[in-house]
C-alpha cells in the first residue's frame, strides 16, 4: 500500500497540509477552526458556520452564493461543528472537479477555494454587527438542531449519558450549544466574538488533491494574516478521578427503554496503548460480531440493540442499549457479564482475528476517502500523537489477548443511565 503524506507549510501562524495526489477525480479543501469548548462560548461558536453560510461580501445571499458554486461546475460547499475531546471545531469545505476532466482551463479549485475564504473571513455584516435578521433566522434553526436531539431518545440517551458523566466539566456540552443563551446574543456582541474566534484560534487548511499548492499558498498570505493566530493545541489536561458507579434515572413518554452506560479510562488517542483500547472497544460492542450485539441482543434477546463506542481524545467508552422496562436488572446483570469475560480473557481466537481484521478494513477505506483522510490527519495534530494509517494497521495486526485484557482492567463503569417510561422507576431500585 501507497503512503499517503501530508506536507505541512506554516503561513502566518495558519498550517497548511497538503496532500498531492492523483487518485480522486475532485480536490477538496478542508478549512477546521478550533476553540475551547466552554460555556460562555459553545452557543456562539455554533451559530457562526450557519450564519457565515448565507453569503459574503461579494456574494451577499444564500441564491447569489450557490449561483457561483453552479458556475464552478457544480462546486460543493459544505459546513460541519463537531466536537473532539474538549475543542470546538468548525469546518468549512469545498470539493470541486479536477480540472483535467475539463475542456475549459479555468481553475476550478482556485475560483473555489478564494469563494470558501472570503466566506469566513468577509461575513455580510452592518455597522451594528452580523444582520439581524439572518442571526435570528438562525438562532431559531440552531434552537431546532438542539431540540431534534432530545426529540431522537437513542441520541437523547447518550447526550444525558455524557451530561452525567461530565458535570462541570466542559465535555459534557452539546456542540450545537444551549438554546437558553440565545435571548442574549445579538448582531453586535456576536460579530465581535467572530473577530476575536478567527484572530485567536488554532487555523488548519487541508488541500487533497491533483494541483498547485503555491497559488493556494498566497490566497491563504493575503486572506489569513492575522496577527495573534495560536498555531497548535495546548494538552489536554488530564482530569484526576475517582470512579463510583452512580445509577440515574429518568422518565418520559417512550415505548422503548434505554439502558446506557459511561465507562471511563485512562487511556486516549495520544496514549501508546490506545490500539490495545481499540480492539477491546471491537471486542465489546463495535462490530455485529461483538460480544454485547452477540450476547446481550442475539443470545439473550434483552435488547433491541446493544453496542459500544469509543471517544478517542477522551478515552471513554459508551455502551447502548435499547431495551424493555422489565429487562433493566437482566441487561445490565448480562452487559456486566461481557466485561468481566474480556478482563478474564474470555475472548475467542476468531473474535480477536475478525476484529483486528474489520480495522484493517476500516483504515483501507479511508484512503479511498479524502473528507476521511483528513478528518485522520486532524486527529492526530488534535492529539499531538502522529500515526499513519500503516501504523494503525502494523499497530492493530499486534495486539495480542493479553493486550486486550491489560487494558480490559483499566475500564471501569462510571454512569449507569436508564431511560424509561412513567412509572419505569421501580427497575432501577436496585444495588449496584
Amino acid at each position: 500500500m501507497k503512503q499517503l503524506n501530508f506536507i505541512t507549510e506554516e503561513i502566518h501562524g495558519t498550517r497548511l497540509h497538503f496532500l498531492q495526489t492523483d487518485k480522486y477525480k475532485t480536490t477538496i479543501a478542508v478549512i477546521n477552526i478550533a476553540i475551547d469548548l466552554t460555556e460562555e462560548n459553545v452557543t456562539k461558536v455554533a451559530l457562526l458556520p450557519y450564519l457565515l453560510k448565507r453569503g459574503c461580501k461579494n456574494y451577499p445571499s444564500i441564491i447569489k452564493l450557490q449561483e457561483e458554486l453552479d458556475s464552478l461546475y457544480g462546486t460543493l460547499l459544505s459546513i460541519d461543528l463537531f466536537k473532539r475531546g474538549e475543542q470546538q471545531i468548525v469546518q468549512f469545505s469545498i470539493e470541486a472537479v479536477n480540472e483535467r476532466y475539463l475542456s475549459s482551463d479555468i481553475n476550478v479549485l482556485l475560483k473555489a477555494f478564494i469563494l470558501l475564504t472570503q466566506v469566513i473571513v468577509e461575513p455580510l455584516n452592518t455597522e451594528e454587527g452580523f444582520n439581524k435578521a439572518y442571526l435570528e433566522t438562525e438562532k431559531l434553526l440552531l434552537a431546532n438542531r438542539v431540540q431534534s436531539i432530545l426529540d431522537d431518545k437513542i441520541r437523547y440517551a447518550e447526550y444525558k449519558t455524557i451530561e452525567h458523566m461530565y458535570e462541570g466539566e466542559p465535555y459534557r456540552l452539546l456542540v450545537y450549544g444551549q438554546t437558553e443563551d440565545l435571548k442574549e446574543i445579538d448582531g453586535t456582541n456576536l460579530y465581535k466574538f467572530y473577530l476575536n474566534w478567527l484572530h485567536s484560534s488554532p487555523i488548519d487548511i487541508f488541500i487533497v488533491g491533483d494541483t498547485d499548492i503555491s497559488e493556494i499558498s498566497n490566497i491563504i498570505k493575503n486572506n489569513f494574516n492575522f496577527l495573534g493566530s495560536k498555531n497548535s493545541f495546548q494538552p489536554q489536561k488530564e482530569r484526576k478521578f475517582s470512579i463510583k458507579e452512580k445509577l440515574v434515572t429518568e422518565e418520559l413518554d417512550i415505548n422503548q427503554s434505554k439502558l446506557n452506560l459511561g465507562l471511563r479510562s485512562k487511556i486516549n488517542i495520544s496514549s501508546d496503548a490506545y490500539i490495545d483500547l481499540l480492539v477491546y472497544n471491537g471486542i465489546l460492542g463495535g462490530f455485529a460480531h461483538s460480544k454485547l450485539f452477540v450476547n446481550v441482543r442475539e443470545k439473550a434477546s434483552l435488547a433491541y440493540y446493544a453496542s459500544s463506542k469509543l471517544e478517542s481524545h477522551q478515552g471513554i467508552i459508551t455502551i447502548q442499549s435499547g431495551i424493555e422496562e422489565e429487562q433493566f436488572t437482566a441487561a445490565l446483570k448480562i452487559i456486566r457479564e461481557q466485561l468481566v469475560m474480556i478482563r478474564n480473557g474470555q475472548v475467542s481466537e476468531q473474535e480477536l482475528v475478525l476484529t483486528k481484521a474489520l480495522y484493517k478494513n476500516q483504515f483501507m477505506e479511508i484512503i479511498d476517502q479524502p473528507r476521511r483522510l483528513v478528518d485522520f490527519q486532524y486527529h492526530s495534530i488534535l492529539s499531538g500523537k502522529r500515526r499513519t494509517i500503516m501504523d494503525y494497521q502494523r499497530s492493530i495486526a499486534e495486539v495480542k489477548l493479553e493486550d486486550v485484557v491489560s487494558v480490559a482492567n483499566q475500564v471501569e463503569i462510571d454512569t449507569i443511565y436508564f431511560l424509561t417510561g412513567r412509572g419505569g422507576k421501580q427497575y432501577a431500585n436496585i444495588k449496584l
